[in-house]
């Protein structure tokens, strides 16, 4: 009789383990942009490596950080740091999986932008819930007109509605190619860079360590860079 639950105890053990091994996260990211889909490569293949199968939900911007936040999803993609001090359910997974790089995007021929300060008095469209590009408006007081989506802000500079479009450079490239745009041209100087921190609802703070000890591989192998690269490549051929 002893074997006998001995025998049914590893066999639920390892049904446990089965159906741990097969649970999906869902995480939420803002829709329409191509840096938090590279961060999501990163994560599914970290998330892989635990165990986990990863699902995302692409959302508007502002929307994404509150579905994390409200725990209706299980964590946010990739943000910059400091988001769990406005949104108190959020726990920042403490590796770096992205950089976010801002840059400045005009119609060929117009002031080259090489600071913030170049923007003083020029009509500047953003993308509402880029929290990089916000904090930066903010700090050197430049007014922005907000829309929803990186294309939306390509059309407006396409039309003559802005001057600038102060956006991710990869958002914007990516933005540029699927429209099809012409006659634009981004910075060679970036405005800011930040690196992007996953986020994860308070729920699954248990997970956070063991994730972090993955990532912390994937940096130190050089794999979060490759997946970068690759994703930049395939960006390119399209």
């Amino acid at each position: 009789m002893l074997r006998t639950w001995r025998w049914l105890g590893l066999l639920l053990a390892s049904l446990v383990g089965l159906v741990q091994g097969h649970q999906t996260i869902v995480l939420s990211t803002s829709e329409g942009s191509p840096i938090q889909d590279i961060s999501a490569e990163v994560l599914s293949e970290a998330y892989q490596r635990l165990g986990y199968a990863l699902s995302v939900r692409r959302v508007p911007n502002v929307r994404s950080l509150w579905l994390a936040n409200s725990g209706k999803v299980d964590g946010e993609v990739s943000r910059i740091a400091g988001m769990e001090q406005e949104h108190d359910q959020l726990i920042r997974v403490p590796v770096a999986v992205n950089t976010i790089e801002v840059a400045a995007f005009s119609i060929n021929g117009a002031p080259e932008i090489q600071r913030w300060e170049d923007l003083a008095g020029l009509q500047l469209v953003c993308v509402k819930g880029s929290r990089v590009v916000e904090k930066h408006l903010a700090e050197h007081k430049l007014p922005c007109q907000a829309v929803t989506h990186f294309s939306q802000s390509i059309r407006m500079l396409q039309k003559g509605r802005v001057q600038v479009a102060v956006i991710p450079k990869v958002n914007g490239l990516a933005a540029i190619k699927s429209l099809g745009a012409r006659g634009i041209a981004v910075s060679d100087r970036i405005l800011a860079r930040e690196p992007l921190y996953h986020y994860l609802h308070r729920k699954h703070a248990a997970v956070v360590p063991r994730l972090s000890e993955v990532l912390q591989a994937m940096v130190q192998s050089g794999r979060i860079e490759e997946i970068h690269r690759a994703y930049l490549e395939r960006l390119r051929e399209q």
